[in-house]
């Protein structure tokens, strides 16, 4: 199991309302630069989603494996205004994070991996 933190904006949209109700999150940029790291989520790794201020926003696990290098399927089963904010050098869409990091937010989140 990994982690990964993804960003819920696309350029001027916030797009967090729409990957929660549809159970899925996309990458947002026409590159294709991080199709690799969308391709290397693997089911049962946890996604927790950033807002623009580092806040986090949701927390699910990835259900459904990308078959495109764009979008996974994600069940955000923790969707509450969390108070955490994600601490570290992350800039980019999606990012693997250390095993530890993850932890540490979910411990925040008052989450376990169990109730994922």
């Amino acid at each position: 199991m990994s982690f990964y933190i993804v960003r819920e904006k696309w350029g001027k949209s916030h797009m967090g309302s729409e990957f929660i109700s549809n159970r899925y999150w996309e990458y947002g940029h026409k590159t294709n630069r991080w199709k690799s790291h969308v391709n290397g989520v693997e089911e049962d790794d946890i996604i927790i989603m950033a807002g623009e201020d580092w806040t986090v926003l949701a927390i699910g696990r990835c259900d459904e494996e990308s078959t495109d290098g764009r979008s996974i399927g994600v069940d955000w089963s923790y969707t509450k205004n969390f108070a955490s904010k994600i601490v570290g050098d992350y800039e980019v869409s999606i990012q693997h994070i250390d095993e530890s990091v993850g932890d540490d937010i979910l411990e925040e989140a008052g989450i376990s991996r169990d109730d994922l």
